[in-house]
């Protein structure tokens, strides 16, 4: 009989594996903690050079920056290292993106957003998928628009896109943390930009997260639950038979697009084929922009065009648009007519892919009903 204290190799090795943490749990947590690093190295430096020069005023907002920073940082810490002796999980199982159950609806019934987003593609995509959770959502197009419904109705968390014409979110939020609401709101960024440079302006205006488009569900349920504190439902979700299969999907992924509007084959329809009528011609346009000299016009197009694109599955359409966006930002012209040519035959054959999903779509039972959705969180 081996001795208690005696362990296998196997059993050694499970041991000091549960000791590790996954590498892909350190990198999320070095990631997240990173803006609001950057945030109080750069109000430390601010603090020297006002105290320097006597500035007062420069030095109370350095303080400011620092304590937004830190409650921030605090809020990424609880949401990340979550300790509950009763639901102890593996840490590799904590470090995946695909963390929720499965197998468990989160409700959040009762709850207000307020989404403001300017492209309606967008808007149904989001709004689709914050209904399915029990949420009840109000829809604006600008920061004008959130600054005036904020001020009419009590919402418990708003969604803020960055970008928007008239007023734009980070100028929304300021005016917000100014002279309506200093702390209590919730709100939460939505980009489809990754730089840190962006992630700290939002930060600085008072935001409370930062959420990249086109949005991923497990990052929006992880986000609702840490300020909202949804409850999930231990019912089943309606799950169909098999994931959709379709030969194309390095165009045209039917099964993320679905996943991004809690699985509504209807509206998933809608959407492409609407896609198929407002973008045919994107690369025209950008050209068209060029032309006059108006890159940001030029941008602003892509950057639509990259967001849209990524909601709906088209992958391809959408990493190609974020190669064009960046060489347009970075003034790499040598780049630029090859980019977007590219970009145009991406579009053209995304299209075409596109159509011949809808067309079997419409003739084959090869997805679910209507009345079924996928599961929300389907396994990449």
């Amino acid at each position: 009989m081996k001795r208690p204290e005696d362990k296998t190799d196997s059993d050694q090795k499970s041991a000091a594996g549960k000791t590790l943490l996954s590498e892909s749990f350190v990198q999320k947590a070095r990631h997240d903690l990173r803006s609001p690093l950057t945030v109080i190295k750069g109000a430390a430096e601010l603090l020297r050079t006002a105290s320097a020069a006597s500035d007062q005023q420069l030095f109370d907002k350095s303080l400011e920056r620092i304590d937004r920073a830190v409650v921030e940082m605090q809020n990424i810490i609880d949401r990340t290292f979550r300790y509950d002796s009763d639901t102890i999980v593996d840490e590799t199982e904590v470090s995946s993106s695909q963390t929720i159950d499965k197998q468990a609806h989160f409700n959040f019934a009762g709850k207000r957003i307020l989404l403001a987003e300017d492209k309606e593609i967008n808007r149904q995509v989001i709004t689709e998928l914050l209904e399915s959770y029990g949420l009840s959502v109000t829809m604006v197009v600008n920061g004008r628009e959130v600054i005036q419904e904020f001020t009419r109705t009590s919402y418990d968390l708003i969604l803020m896109d960055i970008e928007m014409p008239e007023v734009d979110g980070i100028e929304a939020t300021r005016t917000i943390r100014e002279t309506i609401d200093d702390i209590s709101i919730p709100i939460i960024a939505l980009s489809a930009h990754n730089e840190s440079a962006y992630k700290e302006q939002c930060y600085d205006a008072g935001m409370n997260g930062y959420l990249l488009k086109p949005i991923n569900p497990n990052e929006l349920k992880r986000i609702l639950s840490d300020w909202l504190g949804g409850k999930q439902d231990q019912k089943s979700i309606p799950l169909e038979n098999e994931r959709v299969v379709f030969k194309n999907d390095d165009l045209l992924d039917p099964n993320d697009g679905l996943e991004r509007i809690a699985g509504n084959v209807s509206l998933y329809n809608r959407l492409l084929s609407r896609f198929i009528e407002e973008h045919a011609d994107t690369k025209e346009q950008i050209w068209s922009k060029l032309d006059y000299d108006d890159a940001p016009e030029a941008i602003r197009i892509v950057h639509n065009l990259k967001s849209i694109s990524g909601n709906l599955g088209l992958k391809a359409v959408s990493s190609q648009s974020a190669q064009v966006e960046d060489i347009l930002q970075k003034n790499r012209f040598q780049e630029l007519e090859p980019a977007i040519n590219l970009l145009g035959d991406m579009l053209q054959d995304s299209i075409e892919a596109t159509r011949e999903y809808l067309n079997c779509n419409s003739t084959q039972q090869t997805t679910v009903t209507e009345n079924e959705s996928l599961p929300l969180d389907i396994e990449k």
